[in-house]
């Protein structure tokens, strides 16, 4: 917590990572600087890895605020000890818990909707840091494209970092086995690859070899769209990949008549011809030419970004295209518009493509770091709405709950002024790392997205139940330290 909290606010400090066979990596992110962190002890480590969770966590669903996770998971915890050791660590989780949906519903009643893209650029600008070049371009991504639409962060070849625009496809859909992602939870870069969309299910280990075959004789990593796939193909393409096969697998979006639409579009976008079993086509019988290919395809755990070579698309199959949706949503009478709308986001809304320039690679790093939190904390707060930042907001929490239950479940009462205490420590460590004793800012300005607090929230108190509420650690130990047998 010492080691990531000294990241927090505008006036946190940066933390140098020792890498050992490249320069050191220079971050301001609280969750890059916890993931770098390994005790040496055993016992102390599993604690840290559960703070490490609860970090990654909230990156995963909010983008932003791992920082602040592990700083109230750190102080519930010094805290919780005494609360368990008198009233029991079921009572005291419960009661925990009951006050997390406290705050939750008060935050609710704080948070205000994202209206002008003053208030856009903000967002940007806190999460940042403070760097004016980040927020205009995160904020200029988000104004061309609308919330809809997917930015991604690559390194640039210059030192001025730019925005592009291009067509991209986001949906839903992830890779059907976690062998197929990075083990650190980031998400998985398939550069330069072919794609294959079709209908049909992989039924049979017979279909997964043909596909193996069939990367091996392009010779690029193959993205495999289906309708299905059966358990005992999955196993052979789980295996084919851990000897180095490059097919990745995985089930098409949308369901019933729109999952048939879902793939033509995929299709039509990656230049692919859709393999139809509809029409009589059999998996076998694809080719090179039935491919379609992709500048990238980004996978995490929930969805997945195909950015296509332009070359590749048939304009005017791609504008027929968006014509029949708009088309669809105008002349909408069952109720069907919130799905075609979908659909069009997906094919249409295009991603941004934030090109990092900067003086070194430790530099870009750096910038690449600030970018990614700053496009999660602006998408987060387009989704749900901002409050307060400067830790002000959880000053706000921790003025009271309710006293509802107060009375009949005593315990209830010191999670809750325990719950009032810990949250005031996100503007004291703000004004510690800037060693001022008053806290001043523009509230029009300092804003922070309401999602990202709820998750921090949520998170760091489930840590650290798990941590107070542990009776017993069993570590694995070397050999050669065991006295008995």
């Amino acid at each position: 917590a010492l080691a990531v909290t000294t990241t927090l606010g505008p006036w946190g400090k940066m933390v140098a990572l020792q890498r050992q066979y490249n320069p050191p990596h220079v971050t301001k992110d609280g969750v890059t600087v916890a993931n770098d962190i390994i005790l040496e002890d055993a016992i102390e480590n599993i604690s840290a890895q559960i703070l490490k969770e609860a970090s990654r966590k909230t990156a995963k669903e909010a983008g932003d605020g791992t920082t602040t996770t592990i700083l109230l998971a750190n102080e519930l915890v010094k805290r919780g000890f005494a609360l368990v050791d008198e009233y029991g660590a079921a009572n005291v989780s419960k009661s925990l818990l009951w006050g997390v949906e406290e705050l939750v519903t008060k935050l609710k009643t704080l948070s205000t909707e994202i209206s002008t893209e003053e208030q856009l650029k903000n967002v940007a600008l806190i999460s940042s840091n403070g760097d004016e070049e980040i927020s205009t371009l995160v904020t200029q991504a988000f104004t061309l494209l609308g919330k809809e639409g997917q930015v991604l962060v690559r390194d640039g070849n210059s030192y001025n970092s730019r925005v592009e625009i291009t067509n991209g496809i986001l949906f839903d859909k992830s890779f059907p086995s976690p062998v197929f992602h990075k083990k650190d939870g980031s998400k998985s870069i398939i550069k330069d690859c072919r794609v294959l969309v079709t209908d049909l299910n992989l039924n049979t280990p017979q279909d997964s070899w043909f596909l193996i075959s069939l990367q091996e004789e392009i010779n690029k990593p193959l993205i495999v769209i289906c309708n299905d796939i059966s358990e005992v193909s999955l196993e052979v393409l789980v295996y084919a990949y851990k000897k180095g096969a490059q097919v990745y697998p995985m089930r098409s979006p949308f369901i019933a008549q729109a999952k048939e639409e879902g793939i033509l579009d995929i299709s039509i976008a990656t230049g692919a011809t859709l393999l139809s079993g509809k029409e009589g086509y059999n998996l076998d019988e694809c080719t090179d030419a039935y491919l379609g290919f992709a500048e990238s395809v980004e996978v995490d755990y929930k969805n997945t970004i195909i950015l296509p070579f332009k070359d590749a698309v048939d304009n005017d199959l791609f504008a027929a295209r968006v014509r029949y949706y708009q088309e669809k949503i105008m002349a909408d009478t069952e109720g069907l518009k919130p799905n075609y709308e979908k659909r069009l986001a997906m094919l249409n809304s295009g991603t941004a493509i934030i090109y990092v320039g900067g003086s070194s690679e430790v530099d870009i790093q750096e910038k690449k770091d600030r970018i990614d939190d700053t496009v999660c904390a602006v998408r987060s707060s387009l989704k749900a709405g901002f409050v307060v930042g400067g830790g002000l907001t959880y000053n706000k929490l921790a003025e009271g709950f309710s006293n509802r239950e107060r009375d009949k479940w005593i315990p209830s009462l010191y999670a809750k002024r325990l719950l009032e205490e810990v949250l005031t420590a996100p503007a004291n460590k703000i004004k510690e790392n800037g060693n001022i004793k008053t806290l001043t800012i523009d509230i029009s300005k300092v804003i922070e997205p309401t999602f990202v607090v709820e998750q921090v929230i949520r998170n760091s108190v489930q840590a650290a139940i798990m941590i107070i509420s542990t009776g017993a650690v069993v570590i694995d130990v070397d050999n050669e330290d065991r006295t008995n047998p």
